[in-house]
């Protein structure tokens, strides 16, 4: 299950565990209210109530919310029809069936199976508990009782404000959420996921965004790199390149660019850097990654860095990248760890 999923489930989870609290709430008020007027044959049916609907409040907890949801709504079902045929109409008990209504229709999710029993059952006994009072006398006729008239309302009134309150809630949360993730996602985007430092897509997002900015890029590439993986492993391999990301991000400014170019390659750019102020950042990149010993489970193990470096004013920057991959080239030809500069044919 995915993180939106578990998100929906939650809400549903929330808005159920609210209407079985409500009704046990609402039972027992019921409950006291039959006691007093001695009716213990409905007393006794307010305590079984009670009881089924904390069963399935725990049933909800427990993560079954399909098999709590049906309860819940079956529940209601039978609670409006028992209600009326022993009460009668004049207690309004026919309308509790709303509530049931209301949660097949806009919150719960049922099977197949499940919903065919309620949408069948919901007509029927509608139209039974209207029709069979009139018939036969209810054996606990109470006439035009004000405390149910009251209560029964109410059993409506307040859950189906509860749920249009609850509606609002989850909807503000979800769009909360939802604006949440995808800031996530576009993090996620622009992310290396081995150096957690930003990535080729981030780089070029970066430069595009520059609008006429200078910007000094230094193109890097750890040295005898294969000779690392051939010789201890890819994994130890990984975690050499994990190890420049953190000289990077030690050495750099927040508002530089410092990403993962590909592969064994890094690039950097500082916006509105002079070149001297640049080429000491690359200087100071390459002794930091020289004076690194990166301890693993095969050894110690010291690395360095080539860089070409070159100036970006504009225009298109794969011929300054170009300049920076030849300087770097040029680096290694020349021993390695050093870093290359051109800046005389840049304006």
């Amino acid at each position: 299950m995915d993180v939106k999923e578990n998100k929906n489930k939650n809400d549903v989870q929330l808005f159920l565990s609210i209407f079985l609290i409500n009704s046990i709430v609402g039972h027992s008020v019921l409950g006291i209210y039959f006691f007093t007027l001695q009716l213990t044959f409905l007393f006794v049916m307010s305590i079984f109530d009670i009881l089924f609907y904390v069963v399935a409040l725990m049933i909800n907890k427990a993560g079954k919310i399909r098999l709590a949801s049906f309860l819940f709504a079956f529940k209601i079902i039978q609670f409006s029809f028992t209600s009326t045929i022993l009460m009668g109409l004049n207690i309004n008990a026919h309308w509790v069936l709303l509530l049931a209504l209301f949660m097949v229709a806009l919150h719960l999710d049922f099977s197949q199976k499940q919903r065919i029993v309620l949408f069948i059952s919901f007509p029927f006994l509608m139209n039974v508990q209207l029709i069979i009072p009139e018939i036969f006398p209810p054996p606990f006729y109470i006439e035009r009782d004000l405390f149910l008239s009251f209560f029964y309302a109410n059993v409506i009134i307040i859950p189906f404000s509860a749920g249009v309150l609850m509606a609002y809630f989850i909807t503000d949360r979800k769009a909360e959420s939802f604006e949440k993730d995808i800031a996530e996602y576009k993090q996620a985007a622009n992310i290396d996921p081995l150096t957690k430092l930003n990535n080729r897509r981030y780089a070029e997002s970066f430069i595009e965004r520059l609008d006429g900015m200078s910007c000094l890029l230094g193109l890097m590439d750890v040295d005898s790199f294969k000779a690392v993986n051939d010789t201890y492993g890819h994994d130890i391999g990984d975690i050499v390149l994990i190890h420049v990301g953190e000289v990077l991000r030690e050495t750099t400014r927040q508002t530089d660019l410092v990403c993962r170019w590909g592969g064994e390659e890094f690039l950097v750019g500082f916006p509105e850097c002079s070149q001297e102020d640049g080429l000491k950042i690359l200087e100071s990149i390459r002794k930091g990654v020289e004076d690194r010993i990166i301890d693993t489970e095969k050894g110690q193990i010291k690395v360095t860095l080539t860089l070409g470096a070159s100036i970006f004013s504009g225009g298109d920057v794969k011929e300054t990248l170009e300049i920076c991959d030849m300087l770097l080239y040029e680096g290694k030809r020349a021993g390695k760890n050093i870093v290359m500069s051109k800046f005389d044919d840049l304006k």
